[in-house]
């Protein structure tokens, strides 16, 4: 039987916010949230809603980039003490503080995430009064074990712990537990706290009265050219219609309404599955990456502070976020991860783009947990389109992926000429390749080739020895040598990374790359055979770019592991995959012939995990039953679950 707690705390009474320029937030929060200003004591501004009886329930403190501190009104003075006494001997105390701004003294602790929080009982009230957000919901901090935390607060202060659920591919795996210390869902939320920062802030929701308030609401901060971070949508958990968005001073704010009520003492806390609608009921939404940033952000100042919430640039006009001379920089700091290929689709007549077809596979990139993709412009594509696809994919994206210009046309012309429009449409890298008709003869003919392209643009540039160039007859085994590479890197500065498939099938080009360049670009290991092994012995950052869609999302879920330390757990990822590995090599020869990838059969791997597929203009390699049967079967062997939609719905494609 459920035992059940003790009730010592009666609602969330406050939170505190820390920017160095609380004036801005103080605008924010009265002229757009509503929020009514009470009073100001000393370097603090004190805030509340239309509809709250306390003093306040925000205060905007100057000063250093910080979470403040939680404030939790008790559920009487006798049970003010006991939770005093209870903190006291968990070893989490720090003691009373005196009385200040709209409540009395106050028992200081530190919970188990290192968050000042108090309880009090004594209050100021007030009348409700005004429009707009009518009370504090919840506040919802990061932590770094979720269930201690949430059994801390149910063990000694007696909070209920209501619900927690998990990652879509791993929903036994914690991400977010709700508690609460009273009637609602929850008004305390915890989430994991990635980093070995504590005492930082997710989020702070309020209350409007009906989910249409919301709504109004996304149309108030739209006018007031506030980006909306998530939503309007409705969780699952709780069954609150939800809002969210960042104030200037950087702390993300919820709006949201509805949301069951539930009385029981002795309630089971339940584990709901992202499958069953934990975070998005009607599940049609990508939940974004941001939304596990953490406020203060790591390592930030105070003017990256006042960048976070100025308005976004329309895609058109969207430019990279770096300098040449920055590009290093940069490239050290941002590129990571797992970035695969999006193939342009086309209408079944092939007469033009399918935009349905390319946002269709951008929300399944963001659903698998890659990190960007190459937009592959080595298909039968005019520069036109191949920018309109780029626009596309960026706006679809929201900068929620890093996308990568395909720097590869049939002249150098043509590729310089096509790099103004990656600029201006959202690229942030660029993947060099040569055209078929480059014919060298010696290391400075492609130097420079190289040189010309690299110089033509700002943007950064990752160079890419491989086998398919057909140098290593007559420049290097290598195909690119390392002697060349010097080059390269000592005299453009824009180059910041190199695929590094030098020499394939061999994983020397990877090792060989990394020991003279490591500390100078990243060094991507594309080949996601070679990845998995190699991770575990050096450090590898970086998996660009590849078809890794064909497992869906499994090489992202092997390299959070492999970043986590989790070799055995990557280990057995890469044995799971291997029969589909082993399909997918034995077919090859036949798919790949004439040194050129066969897009045709790319696409089909990606639609077999979900993506559009559709046609491809001639001239096209083509892709036949026996081919279709092998992947498919592979995806099978591994334990996954491929499409099995007849085969002539790959070359329809999902949209239209």
């Amino acid at each position: 039987m459920t035992k059940v707690p003790k009730r010592l705390l009666s609602q969330l009474a406050h939170v505190e916010l820390v920017n160095p320029d609380p004036e801005r937030s103080a605008w924010f929060f009265h002229e757009v949230l509503g929020l009514e200003e009470t009073t100001r004591e000393g370097d603090s501004i004190y805030f509340r809603g239309w509809g709250e009886n306390l003093h306040h329930s925000l205060v905007l403190t100057e000063g250093p980039d910080a979470f403040g501190h939680i404030a939790w009104r008790a559920a009487g003075p006798d049970e003010l003490e006991e939770a005093a006494a209870r903190l006291e001997a968990s070893g989490h105390g720090e003691g009373w503080v005196d009385a200040v701004a709209g409540h009395g003294r106050a028992y200081r602790f530190r919970g188990p995430g290192g968050h000042v929080e108090e309880v009090f009982w004594e209050v100021e009230r007030y009348r409700p009064r005004g429009v707009a957000v009518r009370q504090i919901d919840h506040v919802t901090i990061p932590t770094a074990d979720i269930f201690a935390d949430a059994e801390f607060r149910r063990d000694v202060l007696g909070f209920r712990f209501t619900g927690w659920t998990g990652l879509p591919h791993d929903s036994g795996r914690v991400i977010f537990a709700q508690c609460s210390t009273n009637e609602q869902a929850h008004d305390l939320g915890l989430v994991l706290e990635p980093t070995d920062r504590r005492g930082r802030l997710n989020h702070v929701a309020f209350w409007v009265d009906q989910r249409e308030d919301v709504l109004r609401g996304a149309d108030v901060l739209l006018d007031y050219e506030v980006p909306l971070e998530f939503g309007p949508g409705r969780h699952g958990m709780g069954e609150i219609t939800y809002l969210y968005f960042r104030e200037p001073g950087g702390a993300r704010i919820e709006l949201n309404s509805g949301g069951y009520r539930n009385y029981e003492p002795d309630l089971e806390t339940v584990h709901r599955r992202p499958q069953q609608g934990s975070n998005d009921w009607y599940r049609t939404s990508v939940f974004p990456e941001s939304m596990g940033e953490c406020f203060p952000s790591v390592d930030v100042d105070i003017e990256q502070s006042r960048r976070i919430n100025r308005r976004v640039q329309p895609v058109s006009r969207r430019m990279s976020t770096y300098t040449r001379g920055e590009a290093r920089d940069w490239a050290r700091e941002h590129l990571a991860g797992v970035i695969n290929v999006i193939i342009p689709s086309f209408s079944r007549d092939l007469k033009t783009l399918n935009e349905a077809g390319i946002r269709h596979d951008v929300r399944k990139q963001l659903e698998y947990g890659f990190d960007g993709a190459l937009l592959v412009s080595e298909v039968s594509i005019t520069p036109e389109e191949y920018r309109r696809f780029s626009e596309i994919a960026a706006d679809e994206a929201g900068g929620r992926q890093l996308f990568v210009h395909h720097s590869s046309w049939s002249t150098m012309e043509d590729a310089i000429a096509n790099l103004d429009a990656a600029a201006q449409t959202g690229a942030e890298l660029v993947l060099l390749s040569y055209p078929p008709n480059f014919y060298p003869t010696s290391e400075q003919d492609v130097y420079d080739y190289t040189k010309a392209v690299c110089d033509a643009t700002d943007l950064a540039v990752m160079l890419f020895p491989m086998f398919l160039w057909g140098f290593s007859t007559r420049i290097h085994p290598s195909d690119i040598p390392v002697s060349l590479l010097r080059r390269l890197i000592d005299d453009c500065p824009n180059v910041v990374a190199i695929k590094a498939e030098g020499g394939f099938p061999s994983i020397m080009g990877v090792i060989e790359c990394h020991r003279h360049f490591g500390d100078e670009v990243v060094i991507s290991c594309p080949i996601e055979g070679e990845l998995i092994p190699l991770a575990q012995v050096m450090p590898i950052r970086l998996s660009a770019t590849s078809d890794h869609e064909y497992y869906g999302p499994m090489i992202p879920r092997a390299f959070a592991h492999l970043q986590n330390g989790e070799h055995d757990q990557a280990t057995e990822i890469y044995w799971q995959l291997h029969p589909a590995r082993k399909a997918k090599a034995a077919v090859a020869p036949q798919l790949h012939g004439g040194a050129f990838i066969n897009r045709q059969a790319w696409k089909f791997q990606a639609w077999l995990q979900g993506y559009n597929g559709g046609p491809l203009r001639q001239p096209t390699q083509r892709i036949h039953d026996p081919q279709m049967n092998v992947l498919r079967k592979g995806l099978l062997d591994a334990g996954l679950s491929p499409s099995m939609d007849p085969f002539e719905s790959f070359f329809a494609g999902r949209t239209e």
